[in-house]
Formats: C-alpha cells, structure tokens, sequence
C-alpha cells in the first residue's frame, strides 16, 4: 500500500472517527488509529481533511491545555459547539492529567521494567532499586564520549544490554543518544518502548540493536481509576500497573535474548559498523531521534 493509498483510508477512519465522538483532540486521534497507521500519516490526513473543509478546530473557551495535550479538537462544520463543550471539557481534563505526571510515569515505567528484569534472575546495573533513574553513562573504564545514559545495564549468559525504557505515548525523539552511549560502552542496545515509528523498527535491527513494544503505557495502580476513565473515554493505550506479565516477559524478553545468543557476532559486528561507519549520517540520527537533525 503506498502512503498516498494510506492517507486516503486514514481520512475516512478520522472522520468516522470524529462522527462518532462527536469531538475528539488532535493526539487523540492519532493513538487511537496507531494501529492501522503511523503517526505521521494521520497528521496528513487530519492536514488534509482541515484543507477540504471537511473538519474544523475547535476548543473549550478559556483553556489553554498543558505540554504535549494541547487545546485542540476538532469537529464536523455542521455540529453543534455548545453541545460539544462539556465532552471537550471533560477530553481536555484527562489530557492534562496525562501531561502532568507522563514524566513520573516514566521512572515508575524503569522501575517496573527494572524489578521485571530482577525478578527473572538477570545480573542488574544499578544494583538497587532506590539508584534508578540516575542514568548510566560509564561502564567498566568505559566513558560515552556524549552527555546522554540509557537506563540501566541488563546481563545475563554473558551478554550485557544497554536497556531504555520509552513509556511515552509519541514516538520516542531521543534514541539515537541512547543508542550511540550503548554502543559505546560496548552494550548491544535494547530499546524497551511503548510504541516505535515503523522506521525505527526497521532500522534498529539492521544497526545490531533489538526492541520490544509493550503497546500500552504504564501508570501506577493509583491512578487506576482516572485510567480507567481516560482508557473509557478517550481509549488511549494506558494502563494501571505495577509489574510486567511473567508470560509477556518470557515471550518478548527472554526469547530476543535467545536470538541474540544464536546471532551475538553479528549483533557486534553490526553495533561496531555504526560506531565507526554509520553512527553520523543524517539519516540515521534523524530517524533513530535526533532533535539537532
């Protein structure tokens, strides 16, 4: 399917979309149809839609919105505002709840992923619970040459993992740091994310890098019941939880672990290659996430 066959189909989801729900915000739109089409190919839809004249913005008066979920919804021109107001409310409501602790939630993402680990008998860097989220950027004598760390060192059959946790519900924009101070401190990569860009996917791999998706982010169990309603309500991929499924860690985990085992020489050869070859070009920086590029 080419991305203009793409765009044409994700129009129609997006206004069907819209007529069921009357009014839904701009990011909204984009997780919900995450499954059938990238990002990026949804904001063109929603572009376009906006040029034909088939959707409109809108707003809640008064409100501004917070960090990544602004003030922005969108509507059919023949809908009735006044009407939509106290589900825009209630949308944007929940949006800021997400702004507001997505960062806390993204250490309480390492940390579970870090006791998952832990529980399935891995060798561990840090050590302790309590010591992560400082970040690792040294490693037996090894220094990263850039002021960036990945999360924490994963090892097990000899074989140590520079592990990153991306619990954010965009693409992550920063992997290709995180990636470069793996490879530097002689890691292979392992990019544990909620949700990677289809380029991304495809080009970890080919650099001796691996990923796992997880598909919905993770918030603690104490807000489960303002995730249950944003889960209801905008049926964003979120979750209450405080530990990763042992089925699920095996499956995803374990076995990557196994292919790495059967391919470890070329998982280095390939990590070496884009430290000494490839880690500078600009199209690898760009899509790996590299906010200078």
């Amino acid at each position: 399917m080419n991305k203009s066959f793409k765009i044409e189909e994700c129009k129609k989801e997006v206004l069907k979309l819209i007529k069921n729900q009357g009014v839904v915000y701009d990011r909204e739109i984009r997780y919900r149809l995450e499954s059938k089409y990238p990002h990026d190919v949804t904001k063109n839809a929603i572009d376009q839609l906006l040029k034909e004249g088939k959707i409109k913005k809108t707003n809640v008066p008064g409100r501004r919105g917070a960090g990544d979920m602004p003030n922005v919804f969108y509507r059919l021109p023949g809908s009735d505002y006044r009407r939509l107001i106290q589900k825009m409310r209630e949308k944007l409501d929940l949006s800021i709840f997400i702004a507001g602790v997505s960062k806390e939630m993204g250490r309480h993402a390492e940390i579970v992923w870090w006791k998952a680990f832990k529980k399935h008998g891995w060798k561990l860097i840090p050590e302790r619970e309590e010591e992560v989220g400082r970040g690792i950027r040294e490693h037996k004598g090894r220094v990263a040459s850039v002021n960036n760390d990945i999360d924490f060192v994963a090892e097990k059959d000899g074989v140590e993992y520079g592990v990153e946790i991306k619990n954010g519900l965009g693409y992550p924009d920063d992997l290709y740091w995180k990636f470069r101070v793996a490879a530097e401190l002689n890691l292979i990569p392992m990019i544990i994310a909620r949700w990677l860009n289809p380029a991304q996917i495809n080009l970890i791999p080919k650099l001796g890098g691996v990923y796992i998706i997880y598909k919905d982010a993770i918030y603690s169990t104490t807000y489960k019941e303002v995730i249950d309603r944003i889960r209801s309500i905008l049926n964003l991929p979120i979750e209450a939880r405080n530990e990763i499924d042992e089925e699920f860690f095996k499956r995803k985990v374990e076995e990557t672990h196994k292919n790495v085992l059967k391919n470890l020489k070329k998982h280095k050869k390939k990590i070496e290659d884009f430290l000494i070859r490839t880690s500078y070009r600009k199209e690898i920086r760009r899509t790996l996430g590299d906010k200078k590029q």
